[in-house]
């Protein structure tokens, strides 16, 4: 059976599901995108919070992530809740944000996570290139804010599956609205 709706059911049920666990590493969640060679590429990020029905999270602009997003800008991610036994695979489009976007609204929400940031993550966006040999020579200068980039996926496909309750929803964005299909596990 299908249903539709333009409110987005699956963001109501992660919403819960991240209430429902609480952990900070709750947040961590696997990222795939498509390298330049072809291949996959998956690294762990943390997810920043929703910026509408966006899903927010941060990258160094100068990791190899930021090129795969230039190459090819549809990803799919995987979060798995261990506490509910609850698993969402979700596929869309990034948009990276460096400061420099003609939309200012989205400027203003890349400094609204930047300044919500502890510290520590900060002082990661002044470190050296990441994913590069070391050299000990490299200086590290200029203002981190400069290699902040604040990334926002655009879901078009959630697949969800509580393992608890034996139940897969497939959701779908077709034309504006969202459908839901309840599948096999």
């Amino acid at each position: 059976m299908s249903t539709t709706g333009t409110e987005p059911q699956w963001m109501k049920c992660l919403l819960e599901s991240l209430k429902s666990n609480p952990l900070p590493e709750s947040t961590f969640l696997q990222l795939a995108s498509v390298g330049a060679d072809n291949t996959p590429n998956v690294r762990t990020v943390v997810f920043r919070g929703f910026e509408q029905q966006l899903l927010s999270f941060t990258t160094d602009l100068r990791s190899d992530k930021v090129k795969d997003f230039q190459i090819q800008p549809i990803v799919e991610c995987c979060w798995y809740f261990t506490s509910t036994r609850e698993q969402y695979r979700i596929k869309g489009k990034v948009l990276v944000c460096d400061g420099n976007d003609n939309d200012e609204k989205l400027n203003i929400s890349r400094m609204e996570c930047w300044n919500r940031l502890s510290v520590f993550t900060k002082a990661q966006f002044e470190s050296a290139t990441p994913g590069q040999i070391q050299d000990e020579k490299e200086q590290i200068r200029g203002d981190p804010l400069n290699n902040f980039g604040f990334c926002l996926l655009n879901p078009t496909n959630v697949d969800y599956v509580s393992l608890k309750l034996m139940k897969r929803e497939k959701n779908i964005l077709h034309n504006g609205e969202w459908i839901i299909n309840t599948v096999n596990m």
